[in-house]
């Protein structure tokens, strides 16, 4: 069989074609090549447990790979290490007894040892691809992205059609929210093998961070038809639904993810935002607590975050890494959803305020605190000589660098870049941020300390009407304020209100969320 010409499915099918005409040993050849690649491929495995146990070899290194292959299917694996290790003593001239005992180190999820196993194969034999993917594969597993990449181009440069290293090169230009990439990756794929599901699904995902949710679902939809216990594809297909406000849909496919893998970290926090977008918040609680308990070393910003929010606890600030993580997520698509979905107004109200506010004044350094993708930009960049943008999240500064706007773009905790700056800014804007943010008072004291007199600070709140509450924390995960503490905070901090409106923010489940828009001058003591 050429793995590199023939997909998976017309691989089984000639395997099938053999096994049924007596040609036992060319079917164990193409099942064993399929599981090379595709160690837990369940179809190969059937079929290769199907084909008698005594076909006679003609020679020793046949007969070897055979019984070490069969012994793998079998899932007896610490056996199959065994024997692997001797096969490799025997046949040290040979790569694929090492890419074998890879595989089944992969299987028992020893990867720093099946990584070291395709190397010793690959020096033996560069120009054999089966333990290039499956290096590509344990590097993954190993949370070694950027060495799976470089393994994975150098498999696509000697075969461009290879679908395994298309998909995965798409998975990780996923991770790195290269989605345009990952996106060329799949699509590749598929054009090789139509119904490949991790293709299918993988671009599904894509399309969805894309903004672009009805091609998604469709794809989606196809990848759980044609695989139904494929929880990643299920997941992806429930947020996708839930990006759409399909809730109750979003939540059955989610349910059923969580059924089919009850310890997936993902699929029980995404369970639990559906959930918490309907309003059932105790139904919530038990799977943001296994989200938690799931999740690498017990920590999980979000899933922490919204259970306090659930339980109906409250902090002054998210978890650490919430909204970097939070952001880095929504970075692809946050403009054509704030802007384009949820009509954020800031944008359009924003540039009207100012000349009420403060007229034709011109500024020496601008800081564009909480900067996101740069919406803000273009309002500003016509009256600093200096504009620095200040995020978060490493991603939605890449977006913002594209609009070649800022000066500088930092990525950092906004109250512990202003208190570093050496250099004062006589104009700070931080729109669409304190939602983040409980206590405002750290952030205010500090941009007072860093702001000559008569400099203007901007600020945009989600409103709290009830005046006996400083701020409330929703379950949206975000903060409200009351103007009574805003005005509060700022007289202490050193700031007189220069001018204020209360106005649209953005639509969300079809009603308009108000905002309030403060324009706070520096006092001259």
């Amino acid at each position: 069989m050429d793995s590199q010409q023939l997909s998976i499915k017309d691989a089984l099918h000639l395997a099938k074609k053999h096994a049924k005409a007596g040609n036992h040993r060319s079917a164990r050849d193409i099942y064993q090549r399929i599981l090379a690649v595709h160690p837990n491929h369940t179809g190969a495995k059937r079929g290769l447990k199907k084909l008698p146990a005594d076909i006679p070899s003609g020679d020793s290194f046949k007969a070897d790979m055979t019984n070490l292959t069969d012994m793998y299917a079998r899932g007896d694996l610490e056996s199959a290490l065994r024997l692997a290790n001797t096969l490799c003593r025997k046949h040290k001239t040979q790569p694929m007894p090492f890419s074998l005992k890879g595989a089944i180190l992969t299987h028992m999820d020893k990867q720093s040892e099946a990584i070291k196993a395709y190397k010793k194969a690959i020096k033996i034999d560069e120009n054999y691809l089966d333990p290039w993917i499956n290096l590509g594969m344990a590097q993954m597993l190993n949370n070694q992205m950027d060495e799976a990449f470089v393994t994975y181009l150098h498999v696509i440069k000697k075969s461009p059609d290879n679908i395994p290293a298309l998909i995965n090169l798409g998975r990780i230009y996923s991770t790195r929210g290269q989605y345009k990439a990952a996106q060329n990756c799949y699509e590749r794929a598929l054009t090789q093998s139509p119904k490949a599901v991790e293709a299918l699904a993988g671009l599904g995902a894509v399309l969805c961070q894309l903004g672009k949710e009805k091609r998604a679902l469709t794809l989606l939809r196809e990848a759980v038809d044609l695989k139904p216990d494929y929880t990643e594809a299920r997941v992806d297909f429930g947020v996708t639904l839930r990006q759409m406000n399909l809730f109750t849909a979003s939540l059955e496919q989610l349910s059923t993810a969580v059924e089919l893998e009850p310890e997936s970290s993902n699929a029980n926090l995404q369970l639990a935002l559906s959930l918490t977008a309907l309003d059932r918040q105790e139904e919530a609680i038990p799977h943001y607590e296994s989200s938690i308990a799931h999740s690498p070393g017990g920590s999980n910003p979000t899933a922490s975050h919204l259970l306090a929010i659930a339980r109906g606890e409250s902090h002054e600030l998210p978890p650490e890494g919430y909204v970097e993580t939070l952001f880095n997520g929504y970075a692809a698509r946050f403009d054509k959803s704030l802007v384009g979905d949820l009509q954020y107004q800031m944008p359009t109200l924003l540039g009207g305020m100012l000349q009420t506010a403060i007229g034709e004044r011109k500024f020496n350094r601008g800081i564009d605190l909480g900067c996101g993708t740069g919406l803000a930009g273009p309002l500003l960049r016509d009256r600093v000589d200096s504009l620095v943008g200040v995020d978060l999240s490493p991603k939605m500064l890449e977006k913002a660098s594209e609009r070649n706007l800022y000066d500088e773009l930092v990525v950092s905790d906004i109250v512990n870049y202003v208190n570093e700056m050496e250099t004062t800014a006589d104009l700070v804007t931080c729109t669409d941020v304190l939602v983040y943010i409980g206590n405002l008072k750290p952030l205010f004291d500090a941009v007072a300390e860093k702001t000559p007199a008569n400099a203007i600070f901007v600020i945009t709140t989600e409103k709290l009407n009830e005046e006996k509450e400083d701020f409330r924390l929703l379950s949206t995960g975000r903060y409200t304020h009351s103007e009574d503490y805003i005005l509060r905070v700022a007289t202490e901090a050193g700031f007189t209100v220069k001018y204020s409106e209360e106005a649209p923010l953005r639509r969300e489940l079809k009603a308009w969320l108000t905002g309030g828009y403060y324009f706070l001058e520096r006092d001259s003591t």
